[in-house]
């Protein structure tokens, strides 16, 4: 990338958003039942940006979740001995 390292990723995304626009609408016109990979590129964008100001997408809320039960020793704990104790 440091090739293109005076490239303004800012103007790069929306440049990307404005394709996405221009695929989803060229889709419509011609009858197609997709949106022309528009919501992949819409996508990608999202979470380019997430990944720079290091957020999390809302929709890996439950992976959270999940993640942070199977990395805590008392939550495994708890499960060993409900395995124990249980029929």
């Amino acid at each position: 990338m440091k090739k293109n390292a005076k490239i303004n990723m800012k103007n790069l995304m929306n440049f990307i958003l404005e394709e996405a626009d221009d695929r989803e609408m060229e889709a419509g016109a011609s009858g197609r039942s997709d949106d022309g990979g528009a919501k992949k590129l819409r996508d990608q964008v999202t979470f380019y940006r997430l990944g720079q100001t290091n957020d999390m997408p809302v929709t890996w809320q439950k992976f959270l979740e999940k993640f942070r039960k199977r990395t805590d020793p008392e939550y495994s704990e708890f499960l060993r001995l409900k395995e124990k104790f249980e029929e």
